[in-house]
């Protein structure tokens, strides 16, 4: 009997008896019933399998998984980038949490992740009377995104990547490990 390839959400949603959570380095973690000593039941994290139907002779490929290349992992990285004006900065938070404070990049916008889809498709010219900065180039390679804690900037980058910023990146730590390294290194909108 053959089975149609299945997507890996709806696999996830077999395998995972109450939630699942994506790990860059293991696969797919899952909360799954696990039997404990005295017999019981016990919801913990754990290492699922998981299987992948097709009906093609082979098993499918997998790719090196990317996102690591589009990745500023650590502060201080950041921090230099900043520092030696070799970012522009594109900050996906709103700006009630914008007001709070934001990294001192000299080339910066507040561009709320809910505009992506329609900012990025303005011209240079309708980018710039809006905001009153320059529209990156596709091809810069100096484009990096930030939000709160790394989860919105994540989006926001395959955004800018569906745009063609092919060389876009992100700030994994967000505003939430920036402002707990450096307190009194930001500026106040």
């Amino acid at each position: 009997m053959q089975r149609s390839a299945r997507t890996l959400s709806s696999v996830l949603h077999r395998s995972c008896a109450l939630g699942a959570q994506r790990s860059s380095i293991v696969g797919w973690k899952c909360l799954a019933p696990t039997r404990q000593t005295d017999g019981n039941f016990k919801p913990m994290l754990s290492v699922q399998q998981l299987r992948f139907y097709t009906d093609k002779p082979s098993a499918p490929k997998f790719e090196k998984e990317g996102r690591a290349a589009f990745t500023i992992h650590n502060v201080e990285e950041f921090k230099r980038l900043i520092e030696s004006d070799k970012i522009y900065l594109f900050d996906v938070r709103e700006p009630c949490e914008v007001a709070k404070g934001r990294p001192p990049a000299k080339r910066y916008l507040n561009l709320p992740v809910g505009r992506i889809v329609l900012d990025l498709r303005l011209s240079p010219e309708e980018f710039k009377e809006k905001y009153g900065v320059e529209k990156p180039d596709k091809d810069d390679s100096d484009v990096v995104i930030m939000c709160w804690v790394g989860i919105r900037s994540t989006f926001a980058l395959q955004g800018f990547h569906q745009f063609g910023y092919a060389k876009a990146r992100h700030f994994v730590g967000g505003w939430d490990e920036w402002n707990k390294n450096y307190p009194d290194y930001h500026t106040k909108k």
